[in-house]
């Protein structure tokens, strides 16, 4: 009898156990994705300075404002952001220094990697924080998505290059539909470097390489007609 009530007990308490290791696991579990409610990043950027520098268009072979002035740039690349970041020197005074060696334009280069790694919602944080500082400065902004390789293939320079034609429409989908109706980012340059490296990158005709930039270019006036979109050089080898 003794020892039926002690297996009882023994029983009980092992389904007491269960039970409050069930309810703690429902309680820690992740809460319920509601995939729904996703959207893209890259929200209409809401600025009262989008107006603040003239807006840059081109008339022939010069760059003019509405006046029809033409505008001589100066320009200086820095390092992309995120790399600038996490080295501790992402501040103001970093542009105030570029804006000091006589620059006009600054060219921001948005490596593929750090797009991913720090996700396309972070990294325009920092995007917007540039165009702030640019604006107050009376700096234009160019945006370049920086890769070097074969796009079509999907083969690169380096892994930091690595990238596909589907991250790149969204990538440009993402900036476009972000800074629409903003002056200071005033060119956008599709790829940094296409080329096949003397064929170690594979192949891409002329032709294949000419259909992805138009279909860069038609997802970007979907959202913004003003921009001036740079066309990178075709490089079919190295020489």
């Amino acid at each position: 009898m003794h020892k039926v009530l002690r297996s009882a007990v023994v029983v009980a308490s092992l389904v007491c156990f269960a039970q409050i290791s069930l309810h703690t696991s429902l309680a820690q579990a992740k809460p319920y994705h509601a995939w729904w409610n996703d959207q893209h990043a890259g929200a209409p950027l809401q600025s009262t300075a989008s107006k603040t520098l003239p807006l840059i268009s081109v008339k022939g072979t010069k760059f003019v404002v509405a006046s029809g002035d033409t505008v001589v740039f100066r320009g200086l690349a820095i390092s992309d952001p995120d790399k600038i970041e996490n080295q501790g020197r992402w501040n103001k005074n970093h542009f105030v220094r570029v804006k000091e060696m006589g620059a006009t334009i600054v060219r921001i280069p948005v490596h593929p990697v750090a797009w991913r790694e720090r996700t396309p919602a972070r990294y325009l944080q920092l995007l917007d924080q540039a165009v702030a500082w640019c604006t107050e400065l009376g700096m234009y902004v160019m945006i370049d998505w920086h890769s070097i390789g074969n796009l079509k293939m999907g083969l690169f320079q380096d892994p930091m290059y690595v990238t596909t034609e589907q991250e790149t429409y969204e990538f440009w989908r993402t900036i476009a539909r972000h800074f629409k109706g903003h002056h200071t980012p005033a060119f956008y340059e599709l790829f940094n470097e296409p080329t096949l490296y003397s064929g170690q990158l594979g192949r891409m005709s002329w032709s294949e390489w000419k259909q992805i930039n138009e279909n860069m270019i038609a997802v970007i006036r979907a959202f913004d007609p003003e921009k001036i979109i740079l066309l990178p050089v075709w490089i079919g080898r190295t020489t």
